[in-house]
């Protein structure tokens, strides 16, 4: 079993995915996928009566690896399913900070681009509809939520 996702939301610039699967008997699908997400990211400037940081060309990225168990509820045209597993996220921050100083004499300082990493263990969480075409290809409709945890 494989599929591909590709999905914009309110939260996300863009989010695409991909996942193989193999099904251990009509009802349970064993199966690991890669989520790539772009998320939107706009930090607040940080302003003091002397200086003002404002921080250019924001980007965050989620990117999830997961193995997951797939659930199908029933075996018809239409049915329900329910996906659970676990896994692994990289949460990519990176900005360029503009430094405003006011004292003594008014300049624009940048240091160049920041970057941070972070790694969270994740805990996937979902469910859908699949409509099944012919024997062997279904649409099919989920969400899904990725819980981390972990220290940034």
């Amino acid at each position: 079993m494989a599929s591909g996702s590709f999905s914009v939301d309110p939260d996300t610039r863009w989010s695409i995915a991909g996942s193989f699967g193999w099904r251990l008997d009509p009802r349970w699908t064993f199966g690991m996928e890669l989520l790539w997400s772009d998320l939107k990211y706009a930090p607040a400037d940080l302003v003091t009566p002397f200086e003002r940081v404002a921080f250019t060309d924001p980007a965050r990225s989620l990117v999830t690896f997961a193995v997951t168990n797939r659930v199908d509820l029933r075996r018809q045209r239409i049915h329900p399913y329910v996906v659970f597993g676990g896994g692994i996220t990289a949460d990519s921050i990176a900005y360029t900070p503009l430094l405003n100083v006011s004292q003594p004499t008014p300049q624009v300082v940048s240091e160049g681009r920041v970057a941070h990493v972070s790694a969270y263990l994740s805990l996937v969480v979902g469910g859908g509809i699949a409509f099944r075409v012919s024997p062997s290809v279904s649409l099919d409709v989920d969400l899904r939520g990725i819980y981390m945890r972990g220290t940034p």
